[in-house]
């Protein structure tokens, strides 16, 4: 659970990160190694795909999670994120404000590291740059290494200055490829294409139907970043 929170943590930053001349769409692809044992044959229930549209202010994740399909609409000018959930049926969605983010983003950042390294990498037709993010377990003892991220970010499209929670963790660029590096077990998300093209503003609409989740689930949900 660790990891698929980590996952949503690191596509709520990305929603907030992309740069506000920016129009068009972004696919990642999501491939896993070293699963462990009580993982294997259950491959097929893990998420293997996202995608982004962007336009100005606003920007629409989707991803197919094996509990039902997820979105996330973030509106950067009203300072919200929107998660809308399908769980077998039943429609929830969660709305977290940009200062309700910061406080998960700071708690977050204190246990990260970002280092620029030499290497480059070209990904759907972009050059992109090598950072490395040390994540840390944070106990009594003092801060542990607990694992690693290994991003390749494009500068040719930039992040939104300042932006409200993420200042800390944001790239210097677009990330456009990731691999998690935690406890053995490695996620990589590549994109796969990055087109620039009309968005329609309807996508940025929430739609009717979604009930709001409660304050229980949402916050149990919080706890497992």
């Amino acid at each position: 659970m660790k990891k698929l929170a980590l996952l949503f943590l690191l596509t709520l930053c990305f929603a907030f990160s992309y740069s506000q001349s920016f129009e068009g769409s972004v696919v990642f692809k999501i491939t896993y190694e070293n699963l462990p044992p009580e993982m294997k044959g259950h491959e097929g229930m893990m998420p293997t795909e996202f995608s982004f549209q962007i336009k100005n202010e606003k920007s629409r994740m989707e991803m197919s999670t094996m509990m039902g399909p997820a979105i996330t609409i973030t509106d950067n000018k009203a300072k919200t994120s929107t998660v809308l959930m399908n769980m077998m049926g039943q429609k929830m969605k969660m709305t977290v404000d940009f200062d309700e983010a910061k406080e998960m983003a700071d708690e977050a950042n204190k246990q990260m590291d970002i280092q620029y390294v030499d290497g480059t990498k070209v990904i759907a037709g972009y050059t992109c740059k090598k950072a490395i993010m040390k994540i840390g377990a944070d106990d009594e003892s003092g801060v542990e290494n607990e694992g690693e991220i290994t991003f390749y970010y494009t500068q040719e499209i930039a992040p939104i200055e300042g932006m409200k929670g993420f200042e800390g963790v944001g790239l210097k660029g677009m990330p456009l490829e990731y691999t998690i590096n935690q406890q053995g077990i490695t996620m990589m998300v590549t994109a796969t294409s990055v087109e620039k093209k009309s968005i329609d503003e309807s996508v940025f609409l929430i739609p009717d139907g979604y009930t709001e989740m409660p304050a229980n689930m949402k916050q149990a949900m919080q706890q497992q970043r």
